[in-house]
C-alpha cells in the first residue's frame, strides 16, 4: 500500500512539473499565407491573423507558396531563398528601405519568383538596389514600381543563366540606371520587358552586357540623364519593336 502510494505521489509530481514547463511554438508552414501592416510577426500569417513583413512570412510559406498583401503598408526588405508568389493586391503592397536593396533573390537553380503588384521604394536613394538578382531560375515582375534607389532599379547578375519578365511596370529615378543585365559564363540571360517605362534614371535606362539577350516590346524609355537602352559587348543582344525612346540625354 505504501508503494502504491510512493507511485501515485511520484505521478502527481512529474505531471505538475509537465504543466509548468513554457510551451514552444511551432512554425506551421502553409501553402499561403498573408501580410498586414496591422500584423504581429507572431501572428500564423493566415487570412484573419495576419503577420507583419515579408520576411517572417516567408519562413512559413512552403516553396512554390504565395504571400498575399492585405492593406498598402510598409512590408520591410525580405531575401527569397525559395520558390515564391507575393502579391501586393490592389492597393499595392510598399517596401521602403534604407541603406540596404528591398528585395533579394538568392533561390535554388529550378525556383521562380513572381513579384506582382508591389511598389519598391529607396527612400530618397539611400536604398541600394531595388530588386538584386544572384540566383534562381526565373523572375517575373509585374505590375510593380521601383523607384528612388542610390544604385540601380533592378540588378540582374546571376553567376549563371536565368530569365526576366517585366511586364505592365514603371522603373524610374534611380542614380546609377534601372535595369543592368549580365550573366556568368555559365549560358545566357534572357529578358522580355514589355509595356514597361524606364524614366529619369542616371547613367542609363536599361543596359545589356555579358551574356544576355534582351527584347523589349513596347513601353517607354525617356528622360534618363545617360543612354537610353545600352547593349555593351559582343555577347550582348537587344530587340526593340514598338518603344518610345525620347528625351535621353546620350
Amino acid at each position: 500500500m505504501k508503494r502504491f502510494s510512493s507511485l501515485v505521489s511520484l505521478g502527481i509530481v512529474l505531471s505538475l512539473c509537465v504543466s509548468t514547463m513554457p510551451a514552444q511554438a511551432v512554425a506551421v508552414v502553409v501553402a499561403r499565407t498573408w501580410v498586414s501592416g496591422v500584423g504581429n510577426d507572431g501572428n500564423p500569417c493566415s487570412r484573419t491573423a495576419p503577420c507583419l513583413t515579408l520576411a517572417h512570412a516567408l519562413t512559413v510559406t512552403i516553396p512554390g507558396g504565395e504571400i498575399d498583401v492585405l492593406d498598402p503598408a510598409g512590408l520591410g526588405s525580405a531575401t527569397i531563398t525559395q520558390a515564391v508568389t507575393i502579391d501586393g493586391g490592389g492597393g499595392f503592397g510598399s517596401v521602403l528601405v534604407s541603406g540596404q536593396a528591398g528585395i533579394t533573390i538568392n533561390a535554388g537553380p529550378n525556383d521562380r519568383v513572381i513579384l506582382r503588384n508591389l511598389t519598391i521604394t529607396g527612400n530618397d536613394g539611400t536604398g541600394t538596389t531595388g530588386i538584386k538578382f544572384i540566383a534562381a531560375a526565373a523572375l517575373t515582375v509585374q505590375n510593380c514600381n521601383i523607384m528612388n534607389f542610390g544604385q540601380l532599379g533592378i540588378d540582374f547578375t546571376p553567376a549563371t543563366r536565368a530569365s526576366l519578365v517585366i511586364l505592365d511596370s514603371s522603373i524610374e529615378n534611380n542614380t546609377q540606371g534601372g535595369l543592368l543585365s549580365s550573366a556568368g559564363s555559365g549560358g545566357v540571360n534572357r529578358v522580355s520587358i514589355v509595356n514597361t517605362s524606364f524614366q529619369r534614371s542616371g547613367a542609363y535606362a536599361i543596359r545589356a552586357t555579358t551574356n544576355t539577350d534582351l527584347a523589349i516590346l513596347g513601353g517607354l524609355i525617356s528622360t534618363n540623364r545617360g543612354g537610353g537602352v545600352i547593349a555593351d559587348g559582343a555577347t550582348a543582344q537587344v530587340t526593340l519593336k514598338g518603344a518610345m525612346i525620347t528625351n535621353n540625354q546620350a
